[in-house]
């Protein structure tokens, strides 16, 4: 998979690799030839994949979002204040996510529940919210 962002770019390979590569936040920093992200092959094959204008998400095979890049509009899906240019979203009651999309500054991802049915978590761009 492959996506881009304002001033970068990522892939996702079918082993598990993500490479990122472009100028900005999203740990790639400025890099003109890909660059592959330590810590996310294991255990993260990325099932989905999105850039925001700064940041990347992906979907790892837990069914968690790893976001990269700044959290300044909460798309880490928290509000601590972190300096941390890597945060993992937990969704509550085990939900795990099947798509994953990015606008400018956000992050929607498609949840599963438990018994089956789905609902909308939208993280960034103001506070994390819940739809449905």
């Amino acid at each position: 998979m492959v996506a881009a962002g304002a001033r970068h770019r990522a892939c996702a390979c079918l082993d598990g690799r993500l490479f990122i590569w472009g100028s900005g936040r999203a740990v790639q920093g400025l890099q003109t030839l890909p660059q592959c992200v330590d810590g996310v092959r294991e255990g993260s094959m990325p099932h989905a994949l999105a850039c925001t204008w700064r940041g990347t998400g992906f979907i790892a095979a837990d069914g968690r979002v790893n976001v990269l890049g700044p959290n300044n509009f909460l798309q880490h899906g928290t509000d601590a204040a972190s300096a941390s240019s890597r945060g993992i979203v937990t969704f509550a009651c085990g939900d795990s996510c099947l798509k994953l999309l990015a606008g400018s500054e956000h992050f929607c991802a498609v949840l599963s529940r438990a018994d089956g049915s789905a609902h909308i978590v939208t993280l960034g761009m103001g506070r994390a919210r819940a739809d449905g």
